[in-house]
Order: structure tokens, then sequence, then C-alpha cells
């Protein structure tokens, strides 16, 4: 009985955007068919704003004449610079007070 269900033509659901009879099989393909078609719409989409945030980007980037990438890799070495310091400066007291100490 549940293979002749599953094997037997029905119209399809209404709403469902799919028109004839189609065994579940048929509706199982028509539907992941339907998933695929719009899944790859989506990445179109998808694609073409990407593109478009990224024009927006190198625009912005020109327009405004500042390298954020690279602004950012300069306080990154500023901030190493400065804990290095930080460690020197420290270093030279501790032995500015152990001297003292003798």
């Amino acid at each position: 009985g549940l293979l002749s269900a599953m094997t037997t033509a029905q119209t399809a659901p209404s709403g469902s955007k799919l028109s004839g009879s189609f065994s579940i099989s048929g509706l199982a393909a028509g539907f992941s068919s339907q998933i695929g078609e719009r899944s790859l719409r989506h990445e179109a989409l998808d694609t073409g704003a990407t593109a478009r945030q990224n024009a927006m980007k190198d625009a912005e980037i020109g327009h405004s004449a500042v390298d954020t990438d690279q602004e950012l890799q300069n306080l990154l070495l500023i901030e190493k610079s400065y804990a290095a310091n930080a460690r020197v400066i420290q270093t030279v007291s501790d032995m500015l007070d152990r001297l003292l100490q003798l």
C-alpha cells in the first residue's frame, strides 16, 4: 500500500508552483529544483551586492585618501613599540633600584 501511494501520480498541492500530476519522487524532484533555482538566484544577488560593497569601499578609500588597513597596521606597530619601551623603562628602573640598594 505504501509503495503504491508513493508511485501513484497525484495532483501537485496548491501553492507549490508545480502543475500537473506527480508521484512522490516527482514532487520531491520538483521541490528540489525550485529550491536550487532560489538558491542560485540568491547567490547571484549576494554576488552582486558584494561587488557593489567592494566598489563602494574602494571609492571611499579613494575619496578619503585614508588607507584604513595601513593605518591599522601602523597603530599595531606603535602599540608594540610602546609596550617594548615600557619594558625597557621598567628594566632600567629595576636596575637603578638594585644599584641604590648596594
